[in-house]
């Protein structure tokens, strides 16, 4: 069976006719095989007369006559061919080949639908939640889950778009998940789209950016020009997060999406809907009518096969996925309880984990942590997460971008979100603790990176004036972990405003975007060489001393390959 998607003008009305049919005889002479199959069809033959009635529907090598078609249905679905009898009902629905018959249409889509047929099933779920009678949207809720349980990719995409709107079903985000992610494990871009929106707000799911960024471009590699969208905005953006409006679709030459305005949230739309609708102009489904029709109505774009620019903060480059590898990317830019903000520290956590992904780490195999969720139960609960998923070929990645402090001992700590300076004891999370939880990970090499400073000045450090400053070491020398730390123990961790970056986080992207390569390959000493550089030298620009530090207990992970 082919795939409706690919085929079809408008992909809410999913139903092409090619999917039903295996092209006549494909070995023998056409007007031999046409000849036959008519011989057949006239003979009686249910299954012939369905397949000429295809070739008439698809004009395959006869006339495209919808009329001839609807007759050889016709005669097929008397004869019992589930098929015909879906495909009838539809011509009846539509009006092709025939007059518009609601009635009809039902009563052979009800015959198909009865005798098993579950495409059916989705075809009468949705003709029913096209009636009018505020009865007939029960009735079609009905048919969508027996069609979904019979295992239609469709049937279970409208479901869960169905609980996604609390539209006939109780609103229901977790049935939502449910059934959309039955139906993208069937290979559905819209439901992977969904879910991926889902996964971003935390609804039905619990919040989890790497999940949500697998499931968008998984859609988005199919060709679902909305998941392309969501990927090239990216689930870390303030659009989506709440902070900074709503997320827009784009002109769309196939809108598989539409406004939900309750939530202000982008939800796809149910298929097989379109042109079907109610027209009250009070109901729900003619708002949605309305909504298809504006965004039809755009002028179509051709999507550009370059979405982003090329700059420090997206990729140049894209490798194959390992599926071994992991990483754990941590911002904290907002803190609670008045303390100062990590300038730009959201804004580097963002940069880097598209890097990670184009690096080849799967999206589903990266833990995104922001504000609230980098708190210290947070950052554990990923690093056991890495523990259960790592294997001894994995590389692992550990990024953190946000404010350092000064830890007892002279050791070093991590400020995540909801730290109190009056309680660093158990609030701080120390660099001592994070190293060792790595190495336990059972992963064959693992590169921390620390954009934060310890040593209680400047911007990325937490400011604790009320004792003095000493930091011995950055990290534990550890043999398969490599650490590499913004700056010296006396030094401040300074950030780059004119490009709103931190500044080792910034030399950093540029490194990976190329600037750091040695002869086509990227290791990790080559990488530390160019920060170090460029990081020392523009913070001599700004009256200071930053210089880089690069800590392991392995020499061997010098030559780690990055690229």
């Amino acid at each position: 069976m082919m795939n409706t998607k690919k085929t079809l003008a408008c992909p809410i009305l999913l139903l092409v006719w090619s999917i039903f049919f295996p092209v006549p005889n494909a070995g023998a002479s056409p007007d031999d095989s046409l000849q036959v199959l008519k011989q057949e069809a006239e003979a009686g033959n249910p299954r012939a007369q369905d397949r000429l009635a295809h070739l008439y529907m698809r004009g395959l090598g006869v006339p495209n006559e919808l009329k001839k078609a609807a007759f050889w249905y016709q005669k097929a679905a008397t004869n019992g061919n589930l098929d015909a009898q879906r495909n009838l009902g539809w011509l009846f629905w539509r009006g092709k080949g025939v007059s518009k018959d609601p009635l009809r249409a039902k009563k052979w889509l009800v015959k198909a639908a009865l005798s098993g047929d579950a495409k059916a099933m989705n075809l009468l779920g949705v003709l029913f939640l096209s009636d009018k009678d505020p009865r007939d949207l029960g009735r079609g809720v009905t048919w969508l889950k027996k069609g979904a349980r019979a295992g239609n990719r469709e049937s279970m995409f409208n479901l869960g778009s169905l609980y996604d709107r609390g539209l006939g079903v109780p609103l229901d985000y977790s049935q939502a998940a449910r059934w959309w992610k039955k139906a993208a494990f069937r290979g559905d871009t819209a439901a992977e789209t969904g879910l991926g929106d889902l996964y971003e707000k935390g609804l039905g799911v619990p919040r989890d950016y790497g999940k949500a960024s697998y499931w968008e471009e998984k859609a988005a590699s199919a060709g679902n020009p909305l998941a392309r969208e969501a990927v090239r905005v990216g689930p870390w953006s303030p659009v989506v997060s709440g902070t900074g409006g709503e997320r827009r679709a784009p002109p769309l030459p196939r809108p598989e999406k539409a406004l939900n305005r309750k939530k202000k949230r982008v939800v796809p739309v149910a298929k097989n809907v379109t042109g079907v609708l109610s027209s009250d102009p009070s109901s729900e489904l003619a708002l949605l009518r309305k909504e298809i029709d504006r965004l039809e109505s755009r002028q179509i774009q051709k999507p550009s096969e370059k979405l982003l620019p090329v700059s420090a903060d997206h990729p140049a480059y894209h490798l194959l996925p390992r599926k071994e590898d992991y990483a754990v990317v941590v911002g904290v830019e907002t803190y609670p309880g008045g303390i100062p903000q990590a300038p730009f520290a959201d804004r580097d956590a963002r940069s880097v984990y598209r890097h990670l992904v184009a690096l080849g780490v799967p999206p589903d195999h990266i833990r995104l942590l922001f504000d609230g969720l980098a708190t210290r139960g947070g950052i554990d609960a990923s690093l056991r997460w890495l523990s259960k998923n790592v294997t001894k070929r994995s590389t692992v990645y550990f990024y953190y971008s946000g404010h350092g402090v000064p830890g007892a001992k002279g050791e070093s700590d991590l400020a995540p979100f909801g730290v109190l300076p009056e309680d660093l004891a158990d609030t701080a999370y120390p660099l001592s603790r994070l190293v060792k939880r790595l190495s336990r990970s059972g992963a064959a090499q693992t590169l921390v990176i620390l954009d934060a400073c310890f040593s209680g000045a400047g911007p990325r450090s937490l400011l604790l004036s009320r004792r003095p400053v000493f930091v011995r070491r950055e990290a534990p020398a550890v043999s398969s972990v490599i650490v590499l730390a913004a700056s010296g123990p006396d030094q401040e961790s300074r950030v780059f405003p004119a490009k709103r970056h931190g500044l080792l986080t910034y030399y950093l992207l540029r490194g990976l975007n190329g600037r750091a390569s040695r002869d086509g390959h990227l290791t990790v000493d080559s990488l530390y060489r160019y920060v170090r550089s460029r990081v020392s030298g523009e913070a001599h620009l700004l009256n200071g001393e930053q210089t880089p530090r690069l800590e392991t207990g392995n020499e061997r992970l010098l030559s780690m390959k990055i690229r």
